[in-house]
Protein backbone atom coordinates (compact mmCIF):
# COMPACT_ATOMS: atom_id res chain seq x y z
CA UNK A 1 0.00 0.00 0.00
CA UNK A 2 1.53 3.35 -1.08
CA UNK A 3 1.44 6.65 0.78
CA UNK A 4 -1.51 8.06 -1.24
CA UNK A 5 -3.72 5.06 -0.43
CA UNK A 6 -2.85 5.35 3.24
CA UNK A 7 -3.71 9.04 3.21
CA UNK A 8 -7.14 8.45 1.58
CA UNK A 9 -7.89 5.62 4.03
CA UNK A 10 -7.05 7.81 6.99
CA UNK A 11 -9.23 10.60 5.61
CA UNK A 12 -12.26 8.32 5.16
CA UNK A 13 -11.84 6.79 8.59
CA UNK A 14 -11.40 10.23 10.07
CA UNK A 15 -14.76 11.32 8.63
CA UNK A 16 -16.49 8.14 9.90
CA UNK A 17 -14.94 7.98 13.35
CA UNK A 18 -14.70 11.66 14.19
CA UNK A 19 -18.23 11.91 15.62
CA UNK A 20 -17.49 8.96 17.93
CA UNK A 21 -13.97 9.97 19.01
CA UNK A 22 -13.58 12.93 21.33
CA UNK A 23 -10.36 14.14 19.71
CA UNK A 24 -7.83 13.38 17.00
CA UNK A 25 -5.49 11.55 19.38
CA UNK A 26 -8.21 9.10 20.32
CA UNK A 27 -8.94 8.58 16.61
CA UNK A 28 -5.31 7.80 15.76
CA UNK A 29 -5.00 5.39 18.69
CA UNK A 30 -8.15 3.58 17.61
CA UNK A 31 -6.95 3.37 14.00
CA UNK A 32 -3.53 2.02 14.86
CA UNK A 33 -4.77 -0.60 17.32
CA UNK A 34 -7.54 -1.75 15.00
CA UNK A 35 -5.18 -1.94 12.01
CA UNK A 36 -2.50 -3.88 13.90
CA UNK A 37 -5.00 -6.35 15.34
CA UNK A 38 -6.46 -6.96 11.87
CA UNK A 39 -3.02 -7.70 10.44
CA UNK A 40 -2.03 -9.97 13.33
CA UNK A 41 -5.21 -12.00 13.05
CA UNK A 42 -4.60 -12.98 9.43
CA UNK A 43 -3.16 -16.51 8.97
CA UNK A 44 -0.24 -15.24 6.88
CA UNK A 45 0.97 -12.84 9.52
CA UNK A 46 0.48 -15.36 12.32
CA UNK A 47 2.63 -17.84 10.40
CA UNK A 48 5.29 -15.20 9.77
CA UNK A 49 5.47 -14.32 13.46
CA UNK A 50 5.83 -17.97 14.45
CA UNK A 51 8.55 -18.40 11.86
CA UNK A 52 10.53 -15.45 13.19
CA UNK A 53 10.12 -16.71 16.74
CA UNK A 54 11.52 -20.10 15.73
CA UNK A 55 14.36 -18.69 13.65
CA UNK A 56 15.46 -16.03 16.10
CA UNK A 57 13.98 -16.83 19.47
CA UNK A 58 15.07 -20.44 19.85
CA UNK A 59 18.77 -19.95 18.97
CA UNK A 60 19.02 -16.75 21.02
CA UNK A 61 17.29 -18.24 24.04
CA UNK A 62 19.41 -21.40 23.80
CA UNK A 63 22.61 -19.37 23.57
CA UNK A 64 21.52 -17.21 26.51
CA UNK A 65 20.66 -20.28 28.61
CA UNK A 66 24.00 -21.89 27.70
CA UNK A 67 25.88 -18.72 28.60
CA UNK A 68 24.18 -18.29 31.96
CA UNK A 69 23.94 -21.89 33.08
CA UNK A 70 27.25 -23.43 31.96
CA UNK A 71 30.64 -23.08 33.64
CA UNK A 72 33.61 -21.68 31.73
CA UNK A 73 35.42 -25.04 31.80
CA UNK A 74 32.37 -26.83 30.36
CA UNK A 75 31.98 -24.23 27.62
CA UNK A 76 35.66 -24.64 26.74
CA UNK A 77 35.25 -28.40 26.39
CA UNK A 78 32.17 -27.89 24.20
CA UNK A 79 34.13 -25.58 21.91
CA UNK A 80 36.91 -28.16 21.65
CA UNK A 81 34.41 -30.92 20.80
CA UNK A 82 32.75 -28.80 18.11
CA UNK A 83 36.17 -27.90 16.73
CA UNK A 84 37.04 -31.59 16.58
CA UNK A 85 34.07 -32.27 14.31
CA UNK A 86 35.25 -29.46 12.06
CA UNK A 87 38.78 -30.88 11.94
CA UNK A 88 37.55 -34.36 11.02
CA UNK A 89 35.26 -32.90 8.35
CA UNK A 90 38.16 -30.99 6.83
CA UNK A 91 40.33 -34.12 6.91
CA UNK A 92 37.68 -36.04 4.97
CA UNK A 93 37.37 -33.22 2.42
CA UNK A 94 41.15 -33.10 1.96
CA UNK A 95 41.14 -36.85 1.37
CA UNK A 96 38.40 -36.60 -1.23
CA UNK A 97 40.10 -33.67 -2.94
CA UNK A 98 43.43 -35.52 -3.05
CA UNK A 99 41.81 -38.65 -4.49
CA UNK A 100 39.99 -36.73 -7.22
CA UNK A 101 43.13 -34.73 -8.03
CA UNK A 102 45.13 -37.91 -8.56
CA UNK A 103 42.45 -39.55 -10.68
CA UNK A 104 42.12 -36.49 -12.92
CA UNK A 105 45.91 -36.05 -13.18
CA UNK A 106 46.52 -39.52 -14.64
CA UNK A 107 43.33 -39.68 -16.67
CA UNK A 108 43.92 -40.63 -20.33
CA UNK A 109 47.64 -41.17 -19.66
CA UNK A 110 49.25 -44.50 -20.34
CA UNK A 111 50.40 -46.12 -17.12
CA UNK A 112 54.18 -46.22 -16.86
CA UNK A 113 54.79 -43.56 -19.50
CA UNK A 114 56.95 -40.51 -18.79
CA UNK A 115 53.88 -38.28 -18.95
CA UNK A 116 52.06 -40.52 -16.46
CA UNK A 117 54.98 -40.58 -13.99
CA UNK A 118 55.52 -36.80 -14.20
CA UNK A 119 51.83 -36.10 -13.61
CA UNK A 120 51.77 -38.52 -10.67
CA UNK A 121 54.76 -36.84 -8.99
CA UNK A 122 53.24 -33.38 -9.44
CA UNK A 123 49.94 -34.58 -7.99
CA UNK A 124 51.68 -36.18 -5.00
CA UNK A 125 53.46 -32.90 -4.34
CA UNK A 126 50.15 -31.00 -4.28
CA UNK A 127 48.50 -33.61 -2.07
CA UNK A 128 51.47 -33.63 0.30
CA UNK A 129 51.17 -29.85 0.71
CA UNK A 130 47.44 -30.21 1.38
CA UNK A 131 48.13 -32.84 4.03
CA UNK A 132 50.89 -30.76 5.65
CA UNK A 133 48.62 -27.70 5.81
CA UNK A 134 45.84 -29.83 7.30
CA UNK A 135 48.19 -31.09 10.02
CA UNK A 136 49.41 -27.58 10.83
CA UNK A 137 45.93 -26.03 10.99
CA UNK A 138 44.32 -28.92 12.90
CA UNK A 139 47.25 -29.45 15.25
CA UNK A 140 47.25 -32.03 18.03
CA UNK A 141 46.85 -35.60 16.87
CA UNK A 142 47.15 -34.59 13.22
CA UNK A 143 50.65 -33.23 13.78
CA UNK A 144 51.57 -36.52 15.47
CA UNK A 145 50.28 -38.47 12.45
CA UNK A 146 52.28 -36.25 10.09
CA UNK A 147 55.40 -36.72 12.20
CA UNK A 148 54.86 -40.48 12.13
CA UNK A 149 55.01 -40.35 8.32
CA UNK A 150 58.39 -38.61 8.54
CA UNK A 151 59.75 -41.59 10.46
CA UNK A 152 58.84 -43.94 7.59
CA UNK A 153 60.94 -42.66 4.66
CA UNK A 154 61.18 -46.14 3.16
CA UNK A 155 57.38 -46.37 2.88
CA UNK A 156 56.16 -42.79 2.38
CA UNK A 157 56.50 -41.24 -1.11
CA UNK A 158 59.39 -38.79 -1.40
CA UNK A 159 57.06 -35.83 -1.97
CA UNK A 160 55.25 -36.47 1.32
CA UNK A 161 58.51 -36.99 3.21
CA UNK A 162 59.88 -33.65 1.98
CA UNK A 163 56.73 -31.58 2.50
CA UNK A 164 56.05 -33.00 5.97
CA UNK A 165 59.48 -31.98 7.26
CA UNK A 166 57.84 -28.71 8.29
CA UNK A 167 56.04 -30.66 11.04
CA UNK A 168 59.26 -31.86 12.66
CA UNK A 169 59.45 -28.86 14.96
CA UNK A 170 55.95 -27.54 14.57
CA UNK A 171 54.32 -26.09 17.67
CA UNK A 172 50.78 -25.06 18.48
CA UNK A 173 49.98 -21.46 19.35
CA UNK A 174 49.44 -20.78 23.05
CA UNK A 175 46.62 -18.60 24.30
CA UNK A 176 47.41 -15.60 26.48
CA UNK A 177 47.82 -16.61 30.12
CA UNK A 178 47.84 -20.32 29.27
CA UNK A 179 51.10 -21.07 31.11
CA UNK A 180 49.91 -19.30 34.25
CA UNK A 181 46.64 -21.23 34.19
CA UNK A 182 48.43 -24.57 33.96
CA UNK A 183 50.93 -23.74 36.73
CA UNK A 184 48.19 -22.48 39.03
CA UNK A 185 46.27 -25.70 38.46
CA UNK A 186 49.19 -27.87 39.62
CA UNK A 187 51.29 -25.57 41.83
CA UNK A 188 48.75 -22.87 42.80
CA UNK A 189 51.26 -20.25 41.69
CA UNK A 190 52.56 -18.78 38.41
CA UNK A 191 55.95 -20.08 37.18
CA UNK A 192 57.80 -17.01 38.50
CA UNK A 193 56.74 -17.98 42.03
CA UNK A 194 57.61 -21.66 41.58
CA UNK A 195 61.09 -20.99 40.15
CA UNK A 196 63.74 -18.45 41.04
CA UNK A 197 63.88 -17.42 37.37
CA UNK A 198 61.66 -18.47 34.48
CA UNK A 199 62.27 -17.40 30.87
CA UNK A 200 58.90 -17.26 29.10
CA UNK A 201 60.51 -17.47 25.66
CA UNK A 202 60.57 -21.18 24.75
CA UNK A 203 63.91 -22.69 23.75
CA UNK A 204 62.27 -25.65 22.00
CA UNK A 205 58.81 -26.59 20.80
CA UNK A 206 57.02 -29.64 19.45
CA UNK A 207 53.51 -30.98 18.92
CA UNK A 208 52.93 -31.75 22.61
CA UNK A 209 54.70 -29.06 24.58
CA UNK A 210 57.17 -26.22 24.75
CA UNK A 211 60.42 -26.25 26.72
CA UNK A 212 61.48 -23.27 28.86
CA UNK A 213 64.73 -22.44 30.58
CA UNK A 214 64.46 -21.80 34.31
CA UNK A 215 66.38 -21.76 37.58
CA UNK A 216 65.22 -23.51 40.74
CA UNK A 217 65.13 -21.91 44.18
CA UNK A 218 68.34 -23.80 44.96
CA UNK A 219 70.09 -22.27 41.93
CA UNK A 220 70.05 -25.26 39.55
CA UNK A 221 69.53 -24.63 35.84
CA UNK A 222 66.60 -26.70 34.55
CA UNK A 223 64.53 -27.32 31.43
CA UNK A 224 60.78 -27.13 32.04
CA UNK A 225 58.54 -28.94 29.58
CA UNK A 226 55.01 -27.49 29.63
CA UNK A 227 52.17 -29.20 27.79
CA UNK A 228 49.62 -27.20 25.80
CA UNK A 229 46.61 -26.61 28.05
CA UNK A 230 43.80 -27.97 25.85
CA UNK A 231 45.85 -30.68 24.14
CA UNK A 232 44.48 -33.57 26.20
CA UNK A 233 40.86 -32.59 25.47
CA UNK A 234 41.66 -32.10 21.78
CA UNK A 235 43.31 -35.51 21.56
CA UNK A 236 40.36 -37.19 23.26
CA UNK A 237 37.75 -35.52 21.04
CA UNK A 238 39.80 -35.98 17.85
CA UNK A 239 40.20 -39.69 18.54
CA UNK A 240 36.53 -40.01 19.49
CA UNK A 241 35.30 -38.38 16.29
CA UNK A 242 37.92 -39.83 13.94
CA UNK A 243 37.37 -43.59 14.10
CA UNK A 244 40.49 -44.20 12.01
CA UNK A 245 42.64 -42.93 14.88
CA UNK A 246 41.44 -45.47 17.45
CA UNK A 247 44.66 -47.46 17.28
CA UNK A 248 46.63 -44.41 18.43
CA UNK A 249 44.58 -43.92 21.59
CA UNK A 250 46.71 -45.89 24.07
CA UNK A 251 50.03 -44.54 22.82
CA UNK A 252 48.82 -40.94 22.78
CA UNK A 253 47.29 -41.24 26.24
CA UNK A 254 50.64 -42.36 27.66
CA UNK A 255 52.51 -39.70 25.71
CA UNK A 256 50.33 -37.00 27.26
CA UNK A 257 51.18 -38.22 30.76
CA UNK A 258 54.47 -36.55 31.68
CA UNK A 259 54.70 -38.56 34.90
CA UNK A 260 54.93 -41.67 32.72
CA UNK A 261 57.63 -39.98 30.64
CA UNK A 262 59.57 -39.00 33.77
CA UNK A 263 59.48 -42.55 35.14
CA UNK A 264 60.80 -43.87 31.82
CA UNK A 265 63.58 -41.27 31.92
CA UNK A 266 64.56 -42.41 35.40
CA UNK A 267 64.64 -46.05 34.34
CA UNK A 268 66.76 -45.17 31.30
CA UNK A 269 69.10 -43.15 33.50
CA UNK A 270 69.68 -46.13 35.76
CA UNK A 271 70.11 -48.52 32.83
CA UNK A 272 72.91 -46.52 31.17
CA UNK A 273 74.58 -45.19 34.29
CA UNK A 274 77.65 -47.37 33.64
CA UNK A 275 78.17 -45.94 30.12
CA UNK A 276 80.40 -42.87 30.11
CA UNK A 277 79.28 -41.77 26.63
CA UNK A 278 75.54 -41.71 27.39
CA UNK A 279 73.88 -39.28 29.79
CA UNK A 280 70.21 -38.95 30.70
CA UNK A 281 69.18 -35.75 32.55
CA UNK A 282 67.76 -36.29 36.01
CA UNK A 283 64.14 -35.50 36.84
CA UNK A 284 63.22 -32.89 39.46
CA UNK A 285 60.25 -34.73 40.93
CA UNK A 286 59.20 -31.88 43.23
CA UNK A 287 58.67 -29.74 40.11
CA UNK A 288 57.03 -32.42 37.97
CA UNK A 289 53.32 -33.02 37.46
CA UNK A 290 51.14 -34.80 34.92
CA UNK A 291 51.42 -31.99 32.37
CA UNK A 292 54.62 -30.28 33.52
CA UNK A 293 57.99 -32.02 33.80
CA UNK A 294 61.28 -30.49 34.94
CA UNK A 295 64.64 -31.92 33.89
CA UNK A 296 68.23 -31.08 34.63
CA UNK A 297 69.43 -28.66 31.93
CA UNK A 298 72.06 -30.27 29.69
CA UNK A 299 73.61 -28.60 26.64
CA UNK A 300 73.56 -30.73 23.51
CA UNK A 301 73.35 -30.89 19.71
CA UNK A 302 70.60 -32.68 17.82
CA UNK A 303 71.77 -35.42 15.48
CA UNK A 304 70.43 -33.67 12.38
CA UNK A 305 72.73 -30.65 12.91
CA UNK A 306 75.67 -32.27 11.14
CA UNK A 307 77.77 -29.11 10.84
CA UNK A 308 77.60 -28.48 14.59
CA UNK A 309 78.61 -32.07 15.30
CA UNK A 310 81.63 -31.73 13.03
CA UNK A 311 82.69 -28.50 14.76
CA UNK A 312 82.80 -30.44 18.02
CA UNK A 313 85.02 -33.09 16.36
CA UNK A 314 82.36 -35.73 16.90
CA UNK A 315 82.34 -38.77 14.63
CA UNK A 316 79.19 -39.11 12.56
CA UNK A 317 79.69 -42.87 12.50
CA UNK A 318 79.20 -43.04 16.25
Amino acid sequence: MNSRCIAFRLLNLYKQELPVCKNKSQFLFRYLTTNSQTQLNTPTHRFAIKRYVLLLGVPLSSALFYRLSTKDETRRKHRIAVGSIGRVTRAVLVGIQSFLDQQMSILFKREGSDEYIAALHECRRRNAKRFANLCIDAGGVYVKIGQAFINLPEVVPLEYYEELQILEEHALRREKGEIDTLFKRYFRDPPEAVFENFNRNPIAAASLAEVYEAQTKSGEKVAVKVQYSDLRERYETDIATAWMLDELHDDLTLELDFLHEARNAERSRESVRHLDYVYVPKVHWNLTKKRIVTYEFVEGITIDHVDELKKQNLSLKD
